[in-house]
């Protein structure tokens, strides 16, 4: 599925159209779906959730490449980090996961990204039995 914008500017158009033509807003929001080959926006916008940018990005990336990942709050950045290093281990690659934001008792508590608080585990998230770096000096000094 290729969009001609992403959903924020198609969203954005709706808007617009929908403050010009005068009707509801989900009357526009479902002909900017159907300008895009969709019956309605909620089917638009649960085929664009589905899509991950990960994938896509890893294929532009060589090995050795350094991805830097910067966003408003709130945006999904770590999600998307941590789905692409996971993208890049499933392709049989080594991916190494660095954040300022989260320390290592962070990491593994309840407020990790994909902890299940049902069974107390994370599923989809293991840590390495190497040595945590604990900060940015280390992780650059480190061979």
């Amino acid at each position: 599925m290729r969009l001609s914008a992403p959903v924020y500017r198609l969203k954005r158009q709706a808007r617009l159209l929908s403050r010009r033509d005068r009707v509801p807003l989900h009357q526009a929001l479902d002909r900017a779906a159907a300008e895009e080959g969709f019956a309605s926006w909620s089917l638009l916008a649960a085929k664009a959730a589905e899509a991950t940018p990960a994938g896509s990005l890893l294929a532009q990336l060589a090995p050795g490449d350094l991805v830097l990942v910067g966003a408003r709050p709130r945006q999904g950045k770590t999600l998307m980090s941590l789905e692409l290093a996971v993208e890049a281990m499933k392709s049989g690659h080594r991916s190494v996961f660095f954040t300022l934001e989260y320390t290592h008792t962070d990491s593994a508590g309840p407020q990790a990204p994909g902890f299940c608080p049902r069974t107390g585990t994370d599923p989809g998230l293991h840590l390495a039995d190497r040595p945590v770096v604990r900060s940015v000096p280390e992780a650059v000094s480190r061979p």
